[in-house]
């Protein structure tokens, strides 16, 4: 069986690992705008220049993408309901129930839920990641929308503080005399982090009663999320990236699926305590529980503090300061952890069990091990209640408080740090006032930093200003953030491919993240050195001066020559014994096997050629080799680049063409790289070095704006292909030269 997107409704795989029922979602109109399609409405705009659709597309994208995810997390508590049973039966009748409760409350949400279904897992990473926020500040901020730009602007700033183009956005409005401090909102906000650090807040200004409201508060909606978080988990899976397309046991199927959710589920806990992009909470969750255990127990309700502190000793059990209060308040077994805790720990040992057990029942070894250390080590513990009674006898009481950890203490139990403090609560009332202080003093350094809005434009990259009188495209600089795919490919370090690689002798080289943009990949290994040989001869035997481009032998620049071949032309020529049969083939083949990978690695139902070359770009004997011209001016393949920036779908652009792809057969040249820009078309934002066998490949609309840097000495070949969708556009003469080729095949057989 052969199975692309899978949904996951619900795997019953306590009691079971049984057939997956697959509802046929039934498509109906609807005029509900899914966030991939704002996103991109969005992405036009602010190519555009038009800040305030931007502003408006991008808005409404993150309001859809929330209603989606809401929609998703409501139906699956809606059908859960009644759902759990001991008897097989039941269980597989209670799935069919579920399955067809979830696709009614999701058609009903989405109309057709497939619209939200098929929209590509990097897009989602987007969103996960706030990458919309880079947009939105600079949108917000052309469009004088000062407080909105701050608050967009520090919602990625928190997310992600390594951000460079952030930090200078954050100077800029720290010293800016308009910025006040309620300006700095987290728009992404998460509401029991917010309940959390009210809190800790109160907590630490010794309000117990505010801090037990706010941490109470807080456990009730990380289990609401906690939950949510695993409906989105039972989500799409991509069978292809495990089987490509080999046809796939169906029960395979349901255990590569089954893994895909686990770990999801399993990484739940610690994307609920994450704070930015690379750092989590601490053990979030048991943090709570003994926080409560502190609060309550000076608010003397001791029954609450000894539920809370055995909920905390099922994470850590070994504890000596909860141990050592309910030994010294004699608490007896009949009081038990709180019951949402014993529920969550149950589960979430049972599934890492069950996960351990899939692991080495299949023989995988690859599997990222911290996913089973959700609370792996204890920050608390070394605050000793020993060290603490000694210090104050009518207080039993750990305080424990921020930024106070077990790695503070030495060997010996000591601090290392300024022993001057009296209490712990002098320490605390310290790092307040510490902080207060601190953040008087930034603000006051920062007065000093203001820059106006041509300024802050300017600092986020090099300037392009000395281009913009010249012609767009033909002239390019290099961004100070280039980034360069080298020659040799062990320079890099692992990419993730975000698709499937369909080859053996493939090597992911860069995906769409590392290639800084979307939807393009890089991989090498396509070819071998002697197939590359082979074409080259073919291109030098067959090739035509100015093939492709109406018989001129210098199409882009004076500096080079352009000699190329089609299929078709190879075809023609074997038949005519001109060359042989076999290198033509080889030509055909390559291709076809170029068309096969980018089908699997962007996941297309349908991928036709529209158009296949073989070309060399040959520098012109005593040529200049300090030129400021292009091999290949910067453009779309899809759409008429304008001088005012905007590429539009028009005659005489190939309007049909949706992904292109470039196999390189040779390096040992100078220059030549094949260059991507951002939206001016004269930023150079990637350049990778070409070499044989490896292939970039791309969608052809203008988020890809690419070219091809000058070729200053020898010669630089390649295999360009074009694809279409669009059944209608299949190369005609590609099908003819299939049929050469194909014939004489057969005669060298006979």
């Amino acid at each position: 069986m052969k199975c692309g997107i899978m949904p996951f409704s619900s795997i019953l795989f306590l009691n079971n690992i049984f057939c997956t029922f697959i509802a046929v979602l039934v498509a109906v109109d609807s005029d509900i705008q899914t966030f991939d399609q704002l996103y991109a409405n969005g992405i036009d705009a602010y190519w555009n220049e038009d800040w305030k659709d931007c502003i408006h597309y991008f808005e409404k994208s993150i309001k859809s993408y929330r209603f989606m995810q809401d929609s998703i997390k409501n139906c699956s508590k809606q059908c859960s309901r009644g759902t759990n049973s001991k008897n097989i039966l039941d269980s597989y009748h209670h799935f069919i129930v579920k399955a067809a409760c979830l696709e009614k409350c999701e058609k009903e949400k989405f109309g057709d839920s497939r619209k939200f279904l098929r929209i590509s897992k990097e897009l989602h990473e987007s969103f996960k990641q706030k990458r919309l926020y880079i947009y939105l500040q600079f949108a917000y901020f052309r469009n004088g929308d000062f407080a909105k730009s701050l608050a967009a602007s520090h919602t990625y700033n928190l997310y992600d503080p390594d951000d460079q183009m952030m930090i200078s956005n954050m100077d800029y409005f720290r010293g800016h005399e308009n910025t006040t401090g309620d300006m700095f909102i987290n728009l992404e906000a998460l509401p029991h982090q917010t309940s959390y650090d009210l809190g800790i807040e109160a907590y630490n200004r010794e309000d117990y009663k505010d801090a037990i409201s706010h941490f109470e508060e807080a456990l009730k909606r990380f289990y609401e999320e906690e939950e949510g978080c695993r409906s989105l988990c039972e989500g799409e899976y991509d069978v292809g990236k495990e089987y490509s397309d080999i046809p796939t046991p169906f029960h395979l199927q349901i255990v590569y699926h089954y893994r895909d959710v686990m770990e999801c589920y399993l990484r739940c806990p610690t994307e609920l305590g994450r704070v930015s992009l690379k750092s989590s909470i601490n053990n979030y969750l048991p943090k709570h529980y003994f926080f409560l255990h502190s609060a309550y127990h000076h608010m003397h309700e001791d029954m609450k503090a000894s539920e809370c502190a055995k909920a905390y000793l099922l994470f850590f059990p070994d504890n000596l300061y909860i141990n050592s209060f309910l030994e010294r308040m004699k608490v007896s077994d009949e009081v038990k952890a709180r019951k949402e805790a014993v529920n969550f720990h149950h589960r979430i040992k049972l599934q890492s069990e069950l996960l351990k057990y899939l692991y080495q029942k299949f023989g995988i070894r690859d599997y990222d091990k911290s996913i089973f250390e959700i609370y792996p080590s204890e920050d608390l513990e070394d605050l000793d209640i020993l060290k603490r009674e000694k210090a104050s006898k009518n207080d039993d009481t750990l305080q424990p408080v921020q930024g106070y950890e077990a790695s503070d203490l030495d060997e010996s139990g000591q601090s290392d740090e300024d022993d001057s403090y009296n209490s712990m609560q002098d320490k605390t009332d310290d790092l307040i006032a510490s902080k207060d202080s601190y953040n008087e003093y930034v603000k006051n350094i920062e007065q000093k930093k203001l820059l106006d809005a041509k300024n802050l434009e300017e600092r986020l990259d090099v300037d392009i200003s000395p281009l913009q009188d010249k012609p767009i495209g033909r002239q390019t600089i290099d961004s100070s953030y280039i980034v360069t795919i080298p020659e040799t490919s062990d320079e890099r370090h692992s990419s993730i491919a975000e698709g499937s690689l369909l080859f053996e002798n493939t090597v992911m080289l860069a995906n769409s993240t590392q290639m800084v943009g979307p939807e393009r990949f890089a991989i090498d290994g396509m070819a071998t050195e002697n197939e590359c040989k082979d074409l080259i001869d073919l291109q030098l035997t067959g090739g035509l001066f100015g093939d492709g481009y109406k018989g001129r032998a210098q199409p882009h620049t004076e500096h080079e020559l352009f000699q190329g071949i089609t299929v078709h032309r190879a075809a023609q020529l074997a038949a005519d014994g001109q060359l042989p049969a076999s290198v033509a083939k080889l030509f055909y083949d390559l291709s076809e096997r170029v068309l096969m990978q980018v089908k699997a690695y962007f996941k297309l139902d349908e991928l036709y050629f529209d158009f296949t070359h073989l070309v060399c770009r040959t520098a012109v004997k005593d040529t200049a080799t300090e030129r400021d011209d292009l091999s290949h001016p910067i453009h779309a393949d899809n759409c008429i680049l304008h001088e005012n920036g905007q590429c539009i779908k028009e005659s005489p652009a190939f309007t049909w063409r949706d992904y292109s792809s470039i196999l390189y057969l040779n390096s040992g040249f100078d220059g030549g790289e094949f260059i991507m820009t951002d939206f001016t078309a004269r930023r150079v934002m990637l350049q990778v070095r070409p070499k044989c066998g490896r292939l970039v490949s791309f969608s052809a609309g203008k988020e890809c704006l690419h070219g091809v840097k000058p070729v200053t000495r020898g010669r630089r070949c390649a295999m360009a292909l074009w694809f279409t969708q669009d059944p209608a556009q299949n190369e005609v003469l590609r099908i003819e030269a299939k049929k050469i080729l194909d014939e004489l095949i057969v005669k060298d057989e006979l």
